[in-house]
Order: C-alpha cells, then sequence, then structure tokens
C-alpha cells in the first residue's frame, strides 16, 4: 500500500510537471495507476488467501494472521485509492494559501 501509494504521488508530480493542472494531473494518475495498484493488491491477497483459508492445513497462528492480512490490506488498498488523491489536493491548497498569505505577509514586513 505505501509502495502504491508513492507510486500513485509519484505519477501526479510527473504529471504536474509536463504542466498539467493540478486536477488534471490527480485523475490521470488515479485512470493510468488504478490497473497495477488492484493488481498488486489482488495477487498480493490471492498468494496469502489459501493459508488464511485453511487449505494448507489450519494452523493458529499463521491463519489469523493471514485473514488479518487479508482484510487489511484489502481495506488499506481502497482507502488509499481514495483518500490518497484528496489528501493530495487538500495539501496543495493549504500550499497555495500559504504561499499567498505568508508571502504577502513577508513582504509587507520587508519595507520596515
Amino acid at each position: 500500500v505505501v509502495n502504491d501509494s508513492i507510486v500513485l504521488i509519484s505519477f501526479i508530480n510527473s504529471a504536474r510537471d509536463r504542466g498539467s493542472g493540478r486536477l488534471e494531473a490527480i485523475l490521470e494518475g488515479a485512470n493510468k495507476r488504478l490497473r497495477p495498484i488492484i493488481l498488486t493488491t489482488v495477487t498480493t491477497i490471492g498468494g496469502v488467501m489459501p493459508i488464511a483459508l485453511g487449505l494448507l492445513g489450519k494452523s493458529e497462528v499463521w491463519s489469523p494472521l493471514a485473514t488479518l492480512i487479508v482484510f487489511g490490506l484489502g481495506a488499506a488498498s481502497v482507502l488509499m485509492l481514495v483518500v490518497t488523491p484528496c489528501l493530495y489536493f487538500a495539501i496543495e491548497d493549504l500550499r497555495d494559501w500559504l504561499r499567498r498569505h505568508v508571502g504577502a505577509l513577508g513582504a509587507g514586513l520587508r519595507g520596515v
């Protein structure tokens, strides 16, 4: 999940460097990185699922751990696909606001 979010943010930043607007870059990044993120999540969950279901023999230690990994990875991936672009947009808004207001404050103090 961490790697997926890093790749998503990197893709968005690359699109911004190429001249895309903030919203266009976020939509393009989410659109183009959705399939690899879903495939990574599905293959990892698929690899752990036999242990979670006890298909290879029931283990009192590994089965609950695998179940936790399956549900945790699934929930985290869905949240990452929704929350990361929203946070990126909000943080960029905050950064722009700070540049406008703190920059104006700094320019006013230079004249003193």
